[in-house]
């Protein structure tokens, strides 16, 4: 890897000493020379490696470091964070960085994005403990979704104090079934039915939503059009 005016996007360069590699920010060494590779992701966001392992470095504007340390043989980023394996004695470990609130989960494989929300199913086999959720990215909210229910679709319709959740499933047939639930202020999530069909739907919102005190007059447009 060649050193020679090697600037990155965010005037971030690299430093070499002894054939290790660090990184310079212009005024100061942010992050000393211990690395066999350094590759940048974002302008803030570099990927580390040593001794065959990778990691992760991010900076903020003030240059204040975020560092996972290389202990991992994959890493990859997606939309709300980092996908991470660690290869042990048996099998992978998977782990999920959510690089906003630089939190690090363990036994959890990324499955898909709902805007703000990720998808996660436990990478161990017979874990009963720990069922497919949905977390909110940057929050420590969790969502657990039943065995069961297999998530294509998610909307979000805020309503004052508290948010409706809309789980879709689709089948064969292009119909759905649906979980509704509630997110109250205090972040616990609770479920109202499952496994209901749309028309169904339908014509238990109106009725929720007057316990609730909240009207979807203007937001039931984000659910299918029933046929």
């Amino acid at each position: 890897m060649s050193t020679k005016n090697r600037i990155f996007s965010n005037k971030f360069s690299l430093v070499e000493h002894k054939g290790k590699f660090g990184l310079n920010n212009g005024k100061n060494v942010v992050l000393y020379p211990v690395y066999d590779s350094i590759w940048e992701l974002d302008s803030f966001d570099f990927i580390i490696e040593q001794s065959g392992k990778f990691g992760y470095a991010e900076f903020d504007e003030q240059n204040e470091t975020e560092l996972l340390l290389p202990l991992y043989d994959v890493i990859i980023k997606k939309e709300h964070g980092l996908s991470l394996a660690k290869r042990t004695e048996q099998e992978n470990e998977y782990f999920w960085y959510d690089t906003k609130s630089h939190t690090l989960h363990s036994n959890t494989m990324y499955i898909r994005s709902f805007r703000e929300y990720d998808l996660f199913v436990s990478t161990k086999k017979c874990d009963y403990k720990k069922p497919p959720f949905l977390k909110k990215w940057g929050e420590s909210i969790y969502l657990e979704i039943p065995y069961d229910v297999n998530v294509d679709i998610l909307y979000e319709i805020p309503c004052g104090s508290f948010s409706l959740f809309v789980v879709l499933e689709e089948r064969e047939n292009d119909e759905y079934e649906y979980c509704l639930l509630i997110v109250k202020t205090d972040g616990r999530y609770t479920f109202t039915t499952s496994k209901k069909s749309v028309e169904k739907l339908y014509k238990t919102l109106p009725s929720l939503t007057e316990e609730l005190k909240c009207s979807l007059k203007n937001t039931i447009w984000l659910l299918p059009r029933q046929k």
